[in-house]
């Protein structure tokens, strides 16, 4: 089980958030490693330019190695960016994911289901709650309409 989810979570729940983590695992990893590298790079890059900068004398060299650095920086914050981007793509499949599921609910009302897509669009950092309490409400009216005789 994930570490980000609770023991506490209905097997109904856990299924369906699989589901959204299997659609987002290949850019999940692809915004780590783009992190990781950036992070290297800038890390290395500003360490060695500060000192270059404070504390050799600058001359010729110093400046070729300077922009080596400054290149080598410049490629981290384009790896950081692209990482950024990588993670509003998760949130946007993620989000894409849910809206369908609530779609294809077969025991929510129309109405009902376009208010939780309304709360989805609005907050979509949230989405992950707006959904498992769909998934709960889902559930309830599935077994009250399963023991109607």
């Amino acid at each position: 089980m994930n570490t980000f989810m609770s023991t506490d979570v209905p097997k109904f729940v856990e299924k369906e958030l699989e589901q959204i983590k299997e659609r987002v695992a290949p850019l999940m990893k692809k915004s780590s490693v783009c992190m990781f590298f950036s992070m290297f790079l800038l890390m290395i890059s500003i360490t060695n330019l500060y000192f270059i900068l404070f504390h050799t004398i600058l001359d010729v060299h110093s400046f070729i190695i300077i922009l080596l650095f400054s290149l080598c920086g410049a490629f981290g914050l384009a790896l950081y960016k692209e990482s950024k981007m990588f993670h509003k793509e998760i949130q946007r499949v993620g989000n894409q994911h849910i809206i369908e599921r609530i779609n294809n609910s077969l025991y929510l009302t129309d109405s009902r289901k376009k208010e939780y897509i309304g709360w989805v669009n609005e907050q979509p950092f949230i989405a992950t709650n707006t959904f498992i309490e769909f998934l709960n409400e889902e559930d309830n009216k599935r077994k009250r309409l399963l023991r109607k005789p």
